[in-house]
């Protein structure tokens, strides 16, 4: 057989996708032929190098996705800390101007309310303007601090709306079955 004719059918007998009478054929030819044994040869050592290639393709491309998911994360934890802080300086003005009523009215108890209530949300408030000045200036190192307190804001606030939450309820449940039993 002619070695162009190899040659052509070298790529289908390296994939193995040929018949096993066409793999008989070209094994008997390289077998006889040294030109046709080293083109084999070099396709063979090139299709590993693709394969390589595709190794490392694959390696970017998990690198790539871990990239993606750890800058999803920062963004999800950013508009997390965006609504804490909001809230953190809706409740402290609400925390003041209430304290500050209760002060002028004379009752003793406001001062201890304002430190009780003011105080950790002032801690909390004061740690995320740290990580809005540290995101804004683009200086992460060193927040493991800061960020806990912002979850850690985060999730009392959470904790402070179930109970919210559980707390209406049963006092609707209260005032339903009070006027029921009238």
């Amino acid at each position: 057989m002619k070695c162009k004719i190899i040659c052509d059918l070298l790529p289908l007998y390296i994939d193995d996708v040929c018949s096993d009478e066409t793999k008989e054929l070209v094994e008997r030819h390289l077998e006889k032929c040294p030109a046709c044994r080293s083109e084999y040869e070099k396709m063979k050592a090139e299709l590993s190098l693709h394969e390589a290639e595709d190794l490392d393709e694959k390696e970017l491309m998990k690198k790539g996705e871990e990239k993606m998911k750890e800058y999803v994360k920062e963004k999800i934890y950013q508009k997390v800390i965006l609504a804490d802080t909001i809230l953190n300086l809706l409740v402290t003005a609400l925390g003041i101007t209430h304290g500050i009523s209760g002060v002028m009215g004379g009752d003793p108890y406001y001062y201890a309310e304002m430190f009780i209530i003011l105080g950790p949300l002032g801690i909390f408030f004061i740690s995320d303007i740290i990580y809005w000045f540290r995101y804004a200036t683009r200086r992460r190192a060193g927040t493991v601090i800061v960020d806990t307190i912002c979850k850690m804001s985060f999730w009392m606030k959470v904790v402070l709306l179930v109970c919210a939450i559980a707390m209406a309820a049963t006092v609707g449940f209260y005032t339903l079955f009070t006027e029921w039993s009238w």
